[in-house]
């Protein structure tokens, strides 16, 4: 039976970045955007999709384009021109893209062609998913659920609907069975017998035009975004549905989600209408939130009104904006930080490991980077202690100390409790000058303005 009342154990939520007093850093992204001047087709994107060629497909309320890597090449449709646009998309495991259309019809993309779905006789086509046997489904906005044969790649059969309500999503449970989203909430269904029937005993969980459905990989929890209501978390067993409203975010609860994704690590990405793009980092044991990001204008992205979300093969994810093009993130690798305020604080001139945090140093002092939680620990402010010199460059020892290099003084050592003495200088000006340093167990060699010196790491002499 399925169970209305809100789980009394709430998702809890870590957010070590509101709650850690060290210093934070302001995060903006790399996203590579995408609009008509770029030939993207279309402002408004509803779709994006890959094909097992690596081409990216992309649905606009104009028409459907591929995209190399260099050029988005308009794909006309095989049988006329059509003035419907893609409203929903599928990538099916054997690298087949469907296309749900505005008009009802649907198309799949077949060697770089849009081939029409024959049978059709839908409205609207809001939903597409492919069951657990292979089987594709067509969700239709008031005509029920059409079967797509993958063999002929026409409509074979049909599932009537007993729901007295339209259907906008729908996300396979099990062979025979689906989580159905309607206007007015979300039911389990069985259609073994060839139409969709409530489970018996169970009701219609009371929500508000449920327009997306996940399934957490691996486990037997479904996530649910609304329209109005928000976020909401579903654990399916056998009959059974427990329902719960994640109800601790509310920017995600306040916008209208469009859509859900879950990435390759096992991260939430929440589309939002109206308040962009939410990364949300879940255990997949106990759900619990561990932690969560925010993509907005503020970060770079074009716009907050978003439509849909792809990760492509080498995990970068896809954004379709509305009225905004497509955007582009890069994997984390591409992120950027920016640890101080003004630009001084910003030029970071040196990078390196040192116990498993980074290094990020400035011409002024150096922050330590943890990379694990993207933040920083600590600063440590040294135009002081070099009597504002600027500084070139530094390097780690393995004794704990930090070697700095100045531009004119030389090298200063900063030993671990904080104190500074001089490690190197010469009677010849140009070699005060330090660009870099390197050293192994025997010699330290420091590139100057006046030639490269080795230093003995032993005697302290140097040539």
């Amino acid at each position: 039976m399925i169970k209305k009342g809100l789980r009394d154990a709430r998702i809890s939520i870590i957010l070590l970045l509101l709650l850690n007093t060290s210093i934070l850093f302001p995060q903006t992204y790399n996203f590579r955007n995408f609009d008509l001047n770029d030939g993207l087709p279309g402002r408004f994107v509803y779709t994006v999709n890959q094909d097992n060629a690596g081409f990216i497909w992309v649905g606009t309320g104009q028409a459907i384009a591929r995209y190399d890597g260099f050029d988005f090449e308009t794909v006309p449709f095989s049988d006329s021109v059509s003035t419907a646009f893609p409203v929903s998309s599928l990538t099916a495991s054997d690298g087949t893209i469907y296309y749900g259309m505005s008009d009802g019809s649907i198309y799949r993309a077949v060697n770089g062609n849009l081939l029409k779905v024959n049978g059709s006789d839908a409205f609207r086509i809001n939903d597409l998913v492919e069951t657990d046997d292979g089987s594709v489904l067509a969700v239709s906005q008031s005509r029920g659920v059409l079967v797509i044969d993958p063999g002929s790649g026409n409509v074979s059969g049909k599932i009537g609907s007993s729901a007295d309500d339209l259907l906008y999503s729908a996300c396979s449970v099990s062979e025979k069975r689906l989580l159905i989203g309607t206007q007015h909430g979300v039911h389990l269904a069985d259609f073994s017998e060839g139409s969709l029937k409530n489970i018996p005993g169970s009701d219609r969980l009371p929500l508000m035009k449920v327009q997306s459905m996940v399934r957490q990989p691996g486990t037997n929890r479904f996530f649910i975004g609304c329209e109005i209501d928000g976020l909401f978390m579903a654990m399916v067993e056998g009959d059974s549905v427990e329902l719960s409203r994640i109800d601790e975010l509310p920017e995600i609860n306040i916008a209208r989600i469009q859509s859900l994704l879950f990435d390759a690590a096992g991260n939430l990405w929440v589309a939002t209408f109206g308040n962009g793009a939410f990364k949300m980092e879940i255990d997949p044991v106990d759900s619990e939130l561990v932690s969560i990001e925010r993509f907005s204008t503020s970060g770079g992205l074009p716009g907050n009104d978003l439509k849909s979300l792809f990760q492509d093969l080498e995990g970068n994810i896809w954004m379709g904006l509305y009225g905004n093009g497509l955007s582009l993130l890069g994997s984390d690798a591409y992120s950027f930080y920016k640890p101080g305020a003004g630009d001084q604080d910003n030029n970071i001139i040196y990078l390196e490991e040192m116990d498993g945090k980074l290094i990020a140093g400035t011409r002024r002092g150096y922050y330590l980077f943890d990379p694990e939680v993207r933040k920083s620990v600590s600063y440590t402010e040294l135009e002081r202690k070099t009597g504002g010199t600027a500084i070139t460059t530094y390097h780690p020892q393995q004794d704990g100390s930090l070697l700095i290099g100045t531009g004119g003084k030389g090298i200063l050592r900063l030993n671990e409790s904080g104190g500074v003495t001089p490690f190197f200088s010469s009677n010849d000006n140009l070699q005060n000058y330090i660009n870099d340093i390197a050293s192994d167990s025997l010699n330290t060699w420091i590139a100057t303005m006046g030639g490269v010196v080795m230093l003995d790491n032993k005697t302290g002499d140097y040539s």
